[in-house]
């Protein structure tokens, strides 16, 4: 059974038409933002080296990969924790070993375990977005919201990624997104240093679906109007729904999802109507890898 997620819509305007001198400009007609259903799937931690060995993790890592090249997703979103030891050489092969078996598009944050500088240094910023049919893919480095920083230069940084924030939901709502999805490492309910401002933020912005993982437990937890949604992901899985990955339908109305466990057949067809290779084109608002 897909669980629905109703999300709101919004519009934005067309580009003025080319004004010749000395005859007036047909007036400005609104354009509604163009939106195609799409699919993507949310993976959780695959935390590689961490809990049994690097090559136990990698293999389930590899697994997964092969089940979205099946699905063939829009985008495949991977919450955090890439690796168990950030900085370690031989986690890092293993996960970019792995990383190569997508053929699809992966987009990647970090967690808790991933060292900044070395996911910066292979993986580009650490917050961003991209647009994908008129939805937007907000991007964050929850590991600045925990509150456990110190320093002047991360507390820059911190300041630094919510002034972005803002700025990108209120250009999402300038430009009329069909849906914002924030995607971060840990749940909100986790960052109690954060969690009343990003409520606001996400109440003033009308944002329906939190992605994250960090907990290693497949929930879904609704709280003032937004739901988080976390996966266990491959690495370790805390729960007895096991290993596994969230497939999200997108529509322009609403938004379902499945868990899925990693040991069980994937669905036999995932595209929701209408949905044609061409949806699976998307572009950065801020440039990664």
């Amino acid at each position: 059974m897909l669980a629905g997620v109703c999300l709101a819509a919004g519009t934005m305007a067309g580009c003025h038409p080319h004004e010749t001198p000395g005859i007036a400009a047909a007036p400005v007609v609104p354009e509604r933002p163009r939106f195609a259903p799409f699919v993507f799937l949310q993976a959780g931690d695959p935390q590689i080296g961490g809990w049994t060995s690097i090559e136990d993790t990698k293999d389930r890592f590899v697994q997964f990969a092969r089940v979205a090249n099946r699905l063939g997703p829009a985008v495949v979103v991977v919450v955090g924790d890439l690796v168990n030891d950030g900085p370690h050489e031989k986690e890092l092969a293993a996960f970019d070993e792995a990383l190569a078996e997508f053929r699809v598009p992966v987009r990647l944050i970090p967690g808790n375990h991933d060292d900044i500088a070395t996911y910066r240094r292979n993986y580009g910023r650490d917050h961003y977005s991209f647009t994908l049919n008129n939805c937007e893919f907000v991007c964050l480095n929850s590991n600045l919201m925990t509150g456990l920083w110190s320093g002047a230069e991360k507390r820059r940084e911190a300041d630094e990624q919510w002034q972005w924030l803002e700025e990108t939901l209120h250009r999402c709502r300038q430009e009329g997104r069909t849906h914002i999805f924030v995607v971060m490492h840990h749940p909100p309910a986790t960052l109690p240093a954060a969690t009343p401002r990003l409520d606001a933020l996400f109440r003033q912005y009308d944002v329906r679906v939190v992605l994250s993982g960090h907990i290693h437990r497949t929930e879904e937890v609704s709280y003032r109007g937004y739901t988080t949604f976390t996966v266990a992901g491959t690495g370790w899985a805390a729960d007895r729904r096991g290993f596994g990955y969230r497939l999200f339908h997108v529509y322009e109305d609403r938004v379902e999802q499945e868990y899925i466990r990693l040991d069980a057949a994937p669905p036999s067809a995932t595209q929701p109507a209408r949905h044609t290779p061409a949806t699976h084109a998307f572009s950065n608002t801020t440039a990664v890898p």
